[in-house]
C-alpha cells in the first residue's frame, strides 16, 4: 500500500530556538537549519505575507530558477503545448491570492512563454481564461468525472498520423457494425 505523503505548514509561536531544538531531536544525522521573518516566509513556491495581521500569498521563485517552459518548437503533442499557458496561469490564480499578485505573474509567464516561442495572442487568450475563474473555485477539489472510455496509450511521435482521429472514426465503424 502506497503511503501519501504531505507537506505541513504551521505557524510557531515558542521561539526560533526551541522550534529548532524540536525539529532537531527527531534524528540524530538529520539536522535542520532555519531562516525566519515576521513580514514574510517562503513556503515550497509560495510566499506567505504578513501584513497588519493580513496573510496573503504569492509565487515564490527562487533565483536560480531559469524559467525554462517547454520550447513550443518541441516534439510534444499539440495539444501538451497549447494547455501549457492555460495550466501555468491556473496555477499562478491558485497561488496569488491578490488579483495585484496574479496579474505581476502573469504578466512575467508571458514574457517567459513568448520567449520559448508560444504565440503572444495565444498565451493572452488562455491567461483570460483563467481570469474569469474565480481564486475560490480554482481552489475547489474537482472530483474526476466517471467515464467509460478505456484509455489508448501509446508513444508519441510527430509523424504519426493522427491516432485520435482514425480511433474515432474505427469506432464509429464499430458501432455501425454491431448495430446491424
Amino acid at each position: 500500500m502506497a503511503e501519501i505523503y504531505r507537506r505541513h505548514f504551521f505557524v510557531w509561536t515558542e521561539g526560533e530556538e526551541k522550534f529548532m531544538e524540536f525539529m532537531n531531536s527527531f534524528h540524530d544525522t538529520i539536522k535542520f537549519t532555519f531562516s525566519w521573518s515576521s513580514e514574510k516566509v517562503n513556503f515550497l513556491d509560495v510566499t506567505v505575507v504578513f501584513n497588519n495581521g493580513i496573510v496573503s500569498t504569492d509565487l515564490s521563485s527562487k533565483p536560480t530558477d531559469k524559467h525554462q517552459y517547454l520550447f513550443h518548437t518541441s516534439c510534444h503533442p499539440g495539444s501538451c503545448k497549447k494547455a501549457i499557458p492555460f495550466w501555468q496561469a491556473l496555477r499562478l490564480r491558485r497561488i496569488c491570492s491578490s488579483n495585484t499578485f496574479f496579474e505581476k505573474r502573469v504578466s512575467e509567464l508571458c514574457d517567459y512563454l513568448v520567449e520559448r516561442g508560444y504565440r503572444k495572442d495565444h498565451v493572452k487568450k488562455q491567461i483570460d481564461r483563467d481570469r474569469r475563474i474565480s481564486r475560490v473555485d480554482s481552489l475547489r477539489d474537482n472530483q474526476p468525472v466517471n467515464n467509460n472510455r478505456i484509455p489508448f496509450v501509446v508513444t508519441f511521435h510527430a509523424a504519426l498520423s493522427n491516432i485520435g482521429k482514425i480511433l474515432h472514426r474505427l469506432c464509429n465503424y464499430c458501432l455501425a457494425v454491431i448495430l446491424l
